[in-house]
């Protein structure tokens, strides 16, 4: 991957990072890269991992940076995304990775060493095990989410961010979350130069 190509995708979603972040994204990606393949993490590279992961994990980050955060918990965090993404972009928030798969989590702990960030921790554990509380907490659910492991997230978070794709399965899940009494908000996350269909699922008690 060539460093141009991360600016010139930053700079064609009008994000502003510092020239520090910028060095930490792509620091990141190329160990992404790098290991992603044979650690089982990813097969994206170049434009492709620009794209579908890093780009895709920042377009939330108005309204989450809108909602003044002092914590954030990323559950399933695989290779990074959305979790290591947002404690670059956001290094006023505690960020912690929760993740069940011991490869994974090991790649994790190496990329926080790696990259130094200060407001990131991982914890390689099964969420349902976790008793620390966060102000939020985030993931990638192209799939459908199951009334069971929101209540065990919601157990130690007030709210849960979850990355959704077409609007057509979001309202089929937020009918059945609705059903089960859980308060349930819909945003579309718009993008510049992305065309596939993304929604922010946000779920409180």
């Amino acid at each position: 991957m060539e460093r141009e190509q991360l600016v010139h995708a930053l700079q064609r979603e009008e994000h502003h990072f510092s020239a520090q972040q910028m060095d930490t994204f792509y620091q990141f990606l190329e160990n992404v890269e790098r290991l992603g393949t044979p650690l089982g993490l990813t097969d994206a590279v170049g434009d492709a991992l620009i794209d579908d992961h890093l780009l895709d994990s920042l377009r939330a980050l108005s309204l989450i940076k809108n909602l003044r955060l002092n914590s954030l918990a990323d559950v399933g965090s695989g290779a990074g995304f959305l979790g290591i993404v947002l404690a670059i972009a956001c290094p006023e928030i505690q960020v912690t990775l929760i993740e069940r798969m011991q490869k994974r989590a090991q790649f994790l702990v190496m990329m926080q060493m790696k990259l130094k960030l200060k407001n990131l921790m991982v914890i390689h554990d099964d969420v349902r095990n976790i008793k620390k509380r966060f102000d939020a907490i985030t993931f990638r659910a192209l799939t459908t989410i199951e009334p069971a492991l929101v209540q065990i997230l919601l157990n130690i978070s007030p709210r849960l961010l979850a990355y959704k794709g077409r609007k057509d399965v979001v309202t089929t899940e937020v009918e059945l979350l609705q059903s089960k009494g859980y308060h349930c908000e819909v945003v579309a996350l718009s993008s510049l130069s992305l065309a596939k269909e993304r929604h922010l699922l946000i779920v409180e008690p």
